[in-house]
């Protein structure tokens, strides 16, 4: 159930993007993590905390798209949450 959620939460989140075939994951992981909602590995694989699954939808997918955001821009910098907030303006 986590894993069909997460993919069609991961789709919805693609098509925020001008160019959604760019921001395509390498994979898809489920997992504990102690520290983190989520990650996007250096070769493009999409890692999610499975206690996200309780979170609100929104919630869900600002961690998706914050993650694929990375995918252009592996930092934290201006450029990367002006790039963010032009996608997920709320």
């Amino acid at each position: 159930m986590r894993l069909a959620k997460f993919r069609e939460r991961l789709a919805e989140c693609q098509r925020r993007f001008s160019r959604p075939d760019e921001y395509e994951p390498n994979g898809l992981v489920i997992r504990q993590l102690a520290q983190r909602w989520g990650s996007m590995t250096p070769g493009g694989k999409l890692i999610l905390n499975r206690a996200l699954i309780r979170s609100s939808v929104d919630a869900i997918d600002y961690v998706i798209t914050h993650e694929l955001r990375h995918m252009r821009h592996n930092h934290h910098g201006p450029e990367f949450f002006r790039l963010l907030e032009r996608v997920m303006p709320d």
